[in-house]
Formats: structure tokens, C-alpha cells, sequence
């Protein structure tokens, strides 16, 4: 991988590195030779929710090694998409949003990680009719406004938080 995009770069591409926490070894291999000309990270959410947002379990140390790596590049971003939760630890079992509280603990973590509250952080509406789950199908789409008081639970820990619609 690291020749094909070494090959790439030489030939006058910009390379964007994508991540979402996993394989940190790969992303500071990649960094350290300059690979990429921007860093975007998905962070999926909280720590507690972050291996069934994903859908995989993650060590989440390994998660916030990603975030200090994406953070030190010379151009980055952080992304949140406020995604439904299937939220099995109660009766009945619901699905639900992101709340606003759970992106404050993921903009927190973010701080934590990387040791700065000033990063670039985007919101993402989740767009219900791109899921390949068909329980989330049939969800609310989710309009800037609405995701506004998640704005303002991220600043408390991120002040640079925006927030992103989805794209027509």
C-alpha cells in the first residue's frame, strides 16, 4: 500500500487519508512518509458506543493513538455522523440518535486525546436512505437545526465544532 500511494503522490495526486480509530501503526506509516496531503477522521462516538457504532470491537486506546496522529498532520478534520444507536441495554430494545451528551463525551475524549480543544470538528447529519441496516432506514432525517444542541454540547469541549448537512 505504502508503494501504490507513494507512486500516487509522486505523480502529482493529493492523497486524503480516511480513518476511523483502527490500525494505527498503518496511519503513522503513512504520516511519517508524508502520503497523505489531508487527514479525516471518523470518530464514531463515544467511548462506550465506539465498537457497536463501528460495528466491530475496537480497542479504544487504539482509537485515541488515531486521533493524536491525525491531529499532529498539517491539514485535518475531525467528523462525528450523529448516527442511531441500537440501544440494547434497556427493555424494550430502542434505537436513538446520538444525544447531544454522548457528542460532548466524544468531543471530550477528542481533548483528551490529542490535548487541545481548538480542533476542526464536524457534525454530520446521518442520512437515513445510505444505511445498510434497514432498521435505520426508516428514521428521521436529521436537519442542521436539530443538530444544534449537539453543537453546543461539543464546544463545551471542542470550540471549533460546526455543523455539516447532508449534501443534495
Amino acid at each position: 500500500m505504502v508503494a501504490v500511494l507513494g507512486f500516487l503522490k509522486r505523480n502529482g495526486l493529493k492523497l486524503q487519508l480516511d480513518t476511523d480509530g483502527r490500525n494505527a501503526v498503518a496511519l503513522e506509516c503513512l504520516l511519517e512518509q508524508r502520503l497523505g496531503d489531508r487527514v479525516v477522521m471518523d470518530l464514531k462516538g463515544p467511548r462506550p458506543l465506539y465498537g457497536a457504532l463501528l460495528g466491530k470491537e475496537i480497542d479504544t486506546q487504539e482509537v485515541g493513538r488515531c486521533m493524536a496522529l491525525v491531529a499532529k498532520s498539517p491539514e485535518y478534520r475531525f467528523e462525528t455522523t450523529v448516527a442511531p444507536v441500537l440501544r440494547s441495554g434497556v427493555y424494550p430494545e430502542s434505537i436513538s440518535f446520538l444525544a447531544p451528551e454522548e457528542i460532548a463525551e466524544t468531543a471530550r475524549w477528542l481533548k483528551e486525546a490529542t490535548g487541545s480543544h481548538r480542533l476542526p470538528y464536524v457534525l454530520r447529519a446521518f442520512d437515513p436512505q445510505t444505511s445498510a441496516d434497514d432498521r435505520f432506514r426508516s428514521m428521521e432525517t436529521l436537519t442542521p437545526n436539530s443538530l444544534l444542541r449537539h453543537r453546543t454540547a461539543a464546544r463545551k469541549h471542542q470550540v471549533l465544532t460546526e455543523v455539516q448537512p447532508i449534501s443534495g
